[in-house]
């Protein structure tokens, strides 16, 4: 994962601020954010893919992992696919024992992804935000349906 692309310590503190803002616990927070970025991945790259998110501060960790890469013949391999597929010489180093044919697990590299795509990943934590606020809105009002509320 290159690291001037996706900085730490900033996507850190953007958790932390979304959690802050919205009157959120920071795992809600982690998971409106794993979930907008496997969302973006599904749409833009692979519906099918097995992916985990890794989100850990303590240990400095930030990784998508794609455990369905597709693993094909070097000269097969086509650098538009890299989401998908990894050619098997790439693919040997991660495992020895891997053939061409097999699926293999491997980091997502963040260039992959655009500022379209960055953007998709915005609009989806927004909404998924302002989902989890009705939802807040929801519960707490809906012990008090039927009972008269003073407004005043």
């Amino acid at each position: 994962m290159s690291e001037n692309i996706i900085n730490k310590e900033q996507l850190f503190a953007a958790i932390e601020a979304i959690a802050t803002q919205n009157l959120l616990t920071e795992a809600e927070a982690k998971e409106i954010f794993e979930d907008a970025v496997k969302k973006a991945f599904y749409t833009k790259y692979d519906p099918d893919a097995e992916l985990e998110m890794i989100i850990d501060k303590d240990s400095d960790t930030f990784k998508l992992i794609n455990h369905s890469k597709f693993v094909v013949e070097d000269e097969e391999y086509q650098e538009e696919y890299r989401a998908l597929e990894i050619p098997l010489t790439e693919a040997k180093k991660i495992n020895p024992e891997v053939e061409a044919g097999d699926s293999i697990s491997e980091e997502v590299d963040f260039s992959l992804y655009s500022r379209a795509i960055a953007l998709q990943i915005r609009q989806m934590l927004t909404q998924s935000v302002r989902e989890k606020k009705k939802e807040a809105v929801y519960a707490k009002h809906q012990s008090l349906k039927g009972e008269m509320v003073d407004v005043t």
